[in-house]
């Protein structure tokens, strides 16, 4: 693990809905896979950019027990948006969530797992919500070397 430290902060997230590509990837090949779709996805984003409320996300969903997940490469739209042809629709829950800024996308796979093993573990307030998409926010006009936004949902414990 790095020896950075990284600054979370619990921020409320609308829920979205967002329309992309969706791949099913093993943790271990997810720097070769997710930005080869990633690739795929920007070659027929055109469409939904001129909807865009905001600009891209990444978004991991359905782990399971052999490291496996959906990766998906998004755009958040509108309700109403139609969906392009050869693309999906993943609708994701508003509510509290880890926030983090990560300077480099390198760097995304360690704070998730610095997250999960020891910010997670720590709190007595939250706990890391396992069942709902984690998020990657790349601004619009996001280019390699600007930071990235991550979003880990929370459930808040009852006490």
């Amino acid at each position: 693990m790095s020896n950075a430290v990284w600054f979370i902060t619990v921020t409320e997230q609308p829920a979205r809905r967002l329309i992309g590509l969706c791949a099913r990837i093993h943790i271990s090949d997810s720097q070769k896979e997710c930005p080869a779709l990633w690739g795929k996805f920007m070659q027929g984003m055109e469409g939904l950019a001129s909807v865009a409320e905001e600009g891209s996300f990444g978004a991991s969903v359905n782990m399971d027990e052999k490291s496996e997940y959906d990766y998906w490469a998004t755009m958040a739209v509108p309700q109403d948006a139609i969906v392009p042809s050869g693309m999906s629709c993943l609708e994701v829950k508003g509510g509290k969530y880890a926030e983090c800024t990560v300077n480099s996308i390198a760097d995304i796979g360690v704070v998730y797992q610095y997250i999960y093993s020891e910010w997670g573990k720590a709190q007595s307030l939250y706990q890391v919500d396992f069942t709902s998409a984690w998020l990657e926010y790349y601004r619009k006009g996001w280019q390699d070397g600007d930071s990235v936004s991550i979003y880990v949902p929370l459930n808040e414990v009852s006490i």
